[in-house]
């Protein structure tokens, strides 16, 4: 039983490994942008 469930496992895991990157790149993605976007559009409207 064990022996098919560890696949199983490791695939899980590997799903939850690229889900929390891909999470945290997307934090770290909005966080830049929300510290650039005012300068960007006082840069535009001005």
């Amino acid at each position: 039983m064990q022996n098919d469930e560890t696949p199983l496992y490791e695939h899980s895991r590997g799903e939850w490994i690229a889900t929390l990157t891909l999470t945290g790149l997307t934090l770290v993605v909005l966080v830049i942008a929300g510290y650039y976007t005012p300068a960007v559009l006082a840069a535009v409207i001005h």
